[in-house]
């Protein structure tokens, strides 16, 4: 659809917006449920990897599946969200930017990351549409 056909009012809770997006992303990865996953990503989807490659996913399952391979080689088990800050780009678009903790599951450390998601405003609802990180 058009910007134009897209366009909804600022409702002065956009950060809000955002945080509840991100955090519900961050628990559908730890807790591996594509369900929640579908509900907080727009498809298509992309991402700029840390080599500036772009890989885009046509559905949840192949997110899943690209995000778990590259996360199994280090043990991960769970991702903390430790700061988040949004900006309001357009009426439709939001820029987050979020710092994050990856862990094992005995709770060391694998690394402290950064990432950019942008969420959109698409088909009646906030979700993630792409992102680019250092991890």
């Amino acid at each position: 659809r058009s910007t134009e056909e897209n366009m909804v009012p600022l409702q002065g809770n956009e950060s809000q917006i955002a945080e509840g997006i991100v955090k519900g992303f961050f628990e559908a990865l730890n807790e591996n449920n594509i369900g929640k996953c579908k509900e907080t990503i727009h498809f298509p989807h992309f991402r700029v990897l840390k080599t500036g490659e772009l890989v885009v996913f046509e559905d949840a399952d192949k997110l899943m599946e690209w995000f778990y391979g590259k996360t199994n080689s280090d043990d991960w088990h769970h991702s903390t969200l430790d700061k988040i800050e949004t900006t309001i780009i357009t009426s439709v678009k939001l820029h987050t930017l979020m710092h994050l903790t990856r862990y094992r599951e005995d709770d060391t450390i694998i690394g402290h990351y950064q990432a950019l998601y942008i969420i959109t405003y698409d088909d009646d609802r906030w979700a993630v549409k792409g992102g680019s990180s250092d991890g």
